[in-house]
């Protein structure tokens, strides 16, 4: 198994002789193979040797766990993530980590903030509970989240793995708010919430977590188009006092192409309803016929791995089984500086938005200018173009509401309407 364990025995005494201290297990965790075939074994051991080892071999011991922890963690980095569903080499591996967890927890009974000392461990964890949440796995995803609730919060790749489940709709709205309210901040719970409630998102809701503006198309731009005219006949309507984008990495669509399903987001789906009749374009067609940019063209051609491109033609080959294309929608899980920042900012919001509603409550009807000064007294070196943004998007979810009267005064919102803006993004 990889691991020595010596426990020392003593004869019967004599009469009349002492008795002999029992010694404890010896475990010598340089030995410990945790690359091991039997690792449930391994940790098995590991179970029962523990609480009956000295307490210097119980530091010595847990000091392994949590670097061979930290060691897991770092071969299972990775830099994206382009499916909703992970791996199944992915899966092994956060099994194996989420087990060292649960014995550093449960069988050491060691507190959970041991834990933070773990480089990239709260990532990995997050991906263990993305994969809990995709299976609806309910008792894994809280065990999971109960765990997480020792790390900072990490807002930006938390939402931005549920807008990966939310579309491809492989959400439990149920789960997914339980968890969600464990784990995140409240403006993030809240574009949780108004996502789960109904297909359209607000454009808020979109930034600063993701979206690419190469893939965002105008709603006048795909009205004529004979994929998207339908679905967006029920905005018609709304047109007249609302301005609606196409997020078209985000989404899915089934097309079926002669008995075999291929499943891809509208972006690639639009590109490949040009094979609608044939089944080889030139790209120079491709790009001259596609609503995108020729640039952002060739990124959905690349992507397209039922097609096949060479001399400056795709083609469309016939279909052998039902294909999934890979996502456009592209989700970096290293930290960055960026995401950072845009914590960072996020938090910043939420103090604005408190002394914006602090003030808004209180007054009833005050003006946009008086707002904003009475948050710049109260928050010392604040920013006020974010202060601007901060209640803005206090309009757009309609916590306030600009006065019917007098567009530069605000009046408290007794009813909280989810979508009531002057400005929306649709994502499929």
């Amino acid at each position: 198994m990889g691991i020595a364990a010596h426990h020392v025995s003593h004869p019967l005494p004599s009469p009349g002789r002492s008795v002999p201290s029992i010694s404890h297990p010896q475990i010598h965790t340089q030995a410990i193979d945790w690359d091991h075939a039997s690792f449930p074994t391994l940790l098995h051991f590991l179970r029962l040797c523990f609480p009956l080892c000295s307490q210097e071999d119980q530091h010595a011991l847990l000091a392994s766990v949590l670097a061979a922890l930290a060691a897991l963690c770092q071969s299972l980095a990775v830099d994206s993530l382009t499916r909703c569903r992970l791996a199944d080499p992915l899966l092994c591996g956060l099994a194996k980590a989420v087990s060292l967890v649960h014995l550093v927890m449960d069988d050491f009974a060691q507190r959970s903030d041991v834990l933070l000392a773990v480089p990239k461990l709260a990532r990995t964890l997050l991906l263990h509970l993305h994969h809990c949440l995709l299976t609806h796995d309910t008792v894994a995803a809280m065990a999971a989240s109960n765990i997480l609730r020792v790390f900072p919060p990490l807002d930006c790749l938390y939402y931005s793995l549920f807008l990966l489940r939310w579309t491809s709709r492989c959400c439990d709205a149920a789960l997914e708010t339980a968890v969600a309210v464990q784990l995140v901040k409240p403006v993030t719970l809240s574009s949780i919430q108004t996502a789960l409630c109904s297909s359209c998102v607000h454009r808020s809701l979109l930034t600063p977590f993701l979206g690419d503006a190469a893939f965002t198309l105008s709603l006048d731009r795909v009205a004529n188009d004979a994929l998207l005219r339908p679905f967006f006949a029920q905005f018609a309507q709304d047109q007249l006092t609302k301005t609606f984008e196409v997020q078209t990495e985000l989404g899915r669509v089934e097309l079926e192409l002669e008995g075999h399903c291929v499943t891809c987001c509208p972006a690639q789906a639009i590109l490949l309803l040009f094979f609608a009749h044939t089944q080889r374009i030139s790209l120079n067609e491709l790009v001259c016929r596609s609503p995108f940019s020729a640039a952002t063209t060739k990124r959905i051609v690349a992507s397209l791995s039922c097609c096949v491109s060479k001399d400056g033609y795709v083609e469309l080959p016939p279909l052998m089984r039902d294909i999934e294309l890979p996502s456009l929608l592209v989700l970096p899980l290293n930290e960055t500086g960026q995401e950072k920042e845009e914590e960072r900012l996020l938090c910043e919001r939420e103090v604005y938005q408190s002394w914006v509603m602090k003030l808004v409550k209180q007054k009833k009807r005050v003006s946009f200018e008086a707002v904003l000064k009475y948050v710049e007294r109260n928050v010392a070196g604040g920013n006020r173009e974010e202060m601007k943004k901060a209640v803005e998007d206090l309009i757009e979810r309609e916590y306030v509401e600009r006065d019917a009267g007098n567009d530069a005064m605000l009046v408290y919102a007794r009813c909280m309407c989810l979508f009531h803006s002057s400005m929306q993004r649709h994502a499929f």
